[in-house]
């Protein structure tokens, strides 16, 4: 905890790799028509739970920081580039943390039922 309360004026170096692992371009999906993506190649799962534990934990250890730093910043150019590279049928052009957080995760949970 000492070292996320040490790093609050910095969340984006905290954040930008675990959006990394989330926004992973070797992921395959496809778009159906009704605009659902499903995941047409195994993907790490334990990898991607692994980042949302991470963010889970800074969630909960930095309070309503992390969170306030979310909704009011833009995300990297490098991190934009590879959600678009992904997620190349959502249009979010100035998207916060929040936003890419928020839209990966319901993906996440969607292509998981999709699997079962």
């Amino acid at each position: 905890k000492s070292w996320l309360s040490i790093s609050t004026s910095h969340f984006k170096r905290i954040l930008d790799p675990l959006l990394s692992i989330l926004c992973n371009p070797h992921t395959d999906v496809i778009l159906t028509l009704q605009e659902e993506m499903h995941f047409i190649d195994i993907f790490d799962t334990r990898q991607i739970v692994n980042a949302f534990s991470k963010f889970r934990s800074i969630v909960l250890n930095s309070q309503d920081e992390v969170i306030e730093y979310s909704m009011k910043n833009k995300v990297t150019e490098r991190i934009m580039n590879k959600f678009k590279e992904v997620f190349k049928h959502v249009d979010i052009t100035d998207g916060t943390y929040y936003d890419l957080f928020i839209h990966i995760s319901v993906k996440f949970i969607i292509a998981q039922l999709n699997q079962e």
